[in-house]
């Protein structure tokens, strides 16, 4: 007689069998992200880098084969248009149903970090007031490297074009409405995104 142990794989006779989970269906969810995908005119891979989502998981949400947490579908409506990113997650949670994933905080501080860490880096997208506020920044910058120019009080013309520059950095600013800061991890973040 043997000592030895059966084999342990899966097709074993007495082997535990797997647990077997239903997969989920959601082709409602799935044609509506391609659908808001192709309109923004972004790949996967655009998406996935704009979202901070893995490639591989906005596929099999896109399958219709992975239930999505709030979070990362928040995640998906910021990379599709930042501007419309409300309405938009309205949407896909709507077409999610009652199939999504249970929400954690863990996972809501997750894709935060992950989105601030990319705002940072420039990878994501900004909404296009913050972008305005960048635009009246450089106006700004500019303007003041003029000032520092030698001569630059003795001649009109650049003290006009200086000038106009702030008046044009002050309209934008006027029109984007106030700045957004946030503060993550003791480094002060200008111009991230709202509510994080």
């Amino acid at each position: 007689m043997s000592d030895q142990q059966p084999p342990c794989d899966r097709t074993h006779p007495w082997a535990p069998a797997p647990a077997i989970r239903a997969q989920p269906d959601l082709p409602e969810l799935a044609a509506l992200v391609r659908e808001l995908r192709a309109e923004a005119s972004l790949s996967t891979r655009q998406l996935a880098i704009r979202s901070t989502i893995n490639r591989s998981t906005i596929m099999r949400v896109q399958a219709g084969k992975l239930q999505p947490r709030k979070s990362m579908l928040a995640a998906l409506a910021w990379g599709i248009d930042p501007d419309h990113a409300p309405e938009i997650l309205e949407w896909l949670v709507a077409a999610a149903g009652d199939q999504m994933a249970a929400e954690t905080s863990g996972w809501r501080r997750y894709r935060k970090r992950r989105l601030n860490r990319r705002m940072r880096a420039r990878t994501v997208p900004l909404q296009a007031e913050v972008e305005r506020h960048q635009a009246a920044d450089a106006f700004e910058r500019e303007a003041m490297a003029l000032q520092r120019r030698p001569g630059f009080w003795r001649d009109r013309n650049a003290m006009q074009q200086a000038h106009d520059m702030l008046t044009l950095a002050a309209q934008i600013r006027a029109q984007s409405g106030p700045r957004v800061t946030a503060v993550q991890a003791r480094h002060r973040v200008r111009d991230a995104m709202e509510g994080s």
